[in-house]
């Protein structure tokens, strides 16, 4: 015995790791884009809304200017 303890070592083939590892690379790439497709999703609605806000706030003064 070399006195290494391979008790811990797990028994699968370097290959079956190295494909364990593509896999787990590739879920990470798809999350990745899932989460710049939401971000960019929710961007949509927020620059809408802002959009509203901003000629809601210009008829308002344009209204209040008429009222004088």
């Amino acid at each position: 015995m070399t006195g290494v303890d391979l008790s811990d070592r797990d028994p699968r083939p370097v290959t079956g790791k190295l494909g364990h590892t593509e896999q787990l690379k590739a879920r990470i790439s798809t999350l990745e884009q899932q989460v710049i497709d939401l971000e960019l999703a929710i961007q949509e609605p927020d620059d809408d809304l802002a959009a509203a806000r901003a000629a809601n706030r210009e008829l308002m003064a344009q209204l209040n200017r008429h009222a004088d």
